[in-house]
């Protein structure tokens, strides 16, 4: 009897440890802040628009491309952080055969981005925004997807 209990007890412990999962951590994505690699992207009548972060100890990089249906398209990367809820970054791109470089800001709504816009101006050699408290999000959300690069 005594050797069927120990049989039972060590089968009933082995079979448990056995079974037990290792939590995983998952990745959250909390209102001020990304995942540590996101992609967005906007698609509306034949326009597009894709976003592909990186976020790194905060420092938030990643690759930004506009493709506006009958519009000269751009590619580039862009390099900032996240204040608050809001991305600020510096976008570096070609276009038309030049390199330039422009201020961009986009809103973290749940698990979109929404772009920002205000009235901007050139300082040393790029385009930034005049004052970010005028920023204004609304007219290009780009949804959150699966990266596929």
């Amino acid at each position: 009897m005594k050797i069927i209990a120990i049989c039972l007890i060590v089968i009933i412990t082995s079979t448990t440890s056995c079974n037990t999962k290792t939590p995983k951590a998952d990745v959250i994505s909390l209102t001020n802040t990304i995942k540590p690699s996101a992609c967005y992207v906007y698609e509306k009548n034949n326009d597009r628009v894709y976003l592909h972060l990186e976020d790194s100890a905060g420092l938030i990089t990643g690759n930004l491309s506009y493709n506006f249906y009958e519009k000269d398209s751009n590619k580039g990367f862009i390099n900032g952080e996240m204040k608050g809820d809001t991305l600020l970054a510096d976008y570096t791109f070609m276009s038309e055969g030049l390199k330039s470089v422009r201020q961009v800001a986009f809103l973290k709504r749940g698990n979109n981005m929404v772009e920002g816009y205000a009235a901007a101006e050139e300082k040393n050699g790029k385009t930034v925004f005049k004052k970010l408290d005028s920023l204004e999000f609304g007219n290009l959300l780009l949804s959150l997807v699966d990266c596929k690069d």
